[in-house]
């Protein structure tokens, strides 16, 4: 194993050790409420690791969540509703307390899974009892939402640690706003910010395939022509960045055009006349030079 490598091995080693979430997972812990009048709780406010999937069908859980976070790392966890009425709740919320942690709160949402996976032990899938449902996955940046009865939903909070933020314990805050007069609710937790610093990745390229007629297919854009295309792809681009890629891939050319009936090519090639070719680059470095900005190291 060469140096390199063991010293990427140590580092993910010492990030799982210092991004530990840990959740009191259990017995019924959580917060329950009654909004306005009501005689008795009708809705109930716990959190949850980021490691555990929030089903419409999942029961209440724990308010106790403890953090603990490596310095120029990122960390998470959900806080979660649970709204046992007959009809519908509106929902807002937002995370207090962060200051220079970049707290950024979205809502999960859910998308359809008709079927369980095939090949897979009964005891080895996840959801079970659960699926096939409505499954926990994209994360809206968003906060206000309208869930129906007997219903759980969560959000998503993520906490990016700066390299030089202090070392020490947190106090942080997610407030609720429920129902239509937005009424008031926290659960507190804590943070404890580690003095370990994640230093950079080194010598460990990583990438992520991406289909640029894919965007345009789907949200129904122009092509290149469209500044509405390049927003959406500085986005994908941007999130691949946050996730750990450092390496792009430039699709300068595209060798299966009978898949696609508008390919995503970035060079321009026209033929003015039989065996003359002319090559317009401007899309290509105008791709390359969105992705510099946003901090990709490498194209390919």
């Amino acid at each position: 194993m060469s140096n390199s490598t063991f010293g990427f091995l140590q580092a993910w080693a010492a990030l799982l050790i210092v991004a530990v979430t840990t959740p009191a997972r259990g017995a019924d812990d959580a917060l329950h409420v009654a909004l306005g009048d009501e005689p008795k709780p009708t809705v109930s406010l716990w959190l949850d690791s980021s490691l555990t999937r929030i089903f419409p069908q999942t029961k209440p859980g724990s308010t106790k969540l403890e953090l603990l976070a490596a310095r120029n790392g990122t960390t998470s966890f959900q806080a979660c509703v649970r709204n046992d009425r007959t009809y519908a709740l509106r929902l807002d919320g937002a995370i207090e307390g962060v200051d220079d942690l970049k707290g950024q709160t979205r809502l999960v949402g859910l998308v359809p899974m008709p079927h369980l996976t095939p090949g897979t032990e009964p005891a080895e899938l996840d959801g079970a009892g659960l699926l096939p449902g409505l499954v926990p996955d994209p994360l809206y940046p968003e906060t206000e939402t309208l869930i129906g009865p007997q219903e759980s939903r969560s959000y998503w909070i993520t906490l990016r640690i700066p390299a030089d933020a202090k070392p020490g314990k947190r106090d942080l805050k997610f407030r609720f706003y429920l129902g239509d007069h937005r009424q008031e609710f926290e659960l507190p937790l804590t943070l404890q910010v580690s003095e370990f610093v994640i230093k950079p990745r080194e010598n460990f390229p990583v990438t992520h395939w991406w289909r640029g007629e894919a965007t345009w297919d789907y949200y129904k854009t122009g092509m290149f022509e469209d500044q509405k295309w390049w927003d959406l792809t500085r986005d994908q681009m941007q999130n691949m960045v946050d996730h750990g890629s450092d390496v792009v891939y430039v699709p300068m050319f595209f060798n299966r055009r009978e898949t696609f009936k508008r390919p995503c090519q970035l060079l321009i090639i026209n033929e003015p006349e039989p065996g003359k070719y002319e090559f317009d680059w401007t899309n290509v470095r105008r791709f390359v030079a969105m992705c510099k900005e946003i901090g990709f190291k490498e194209f390919e």
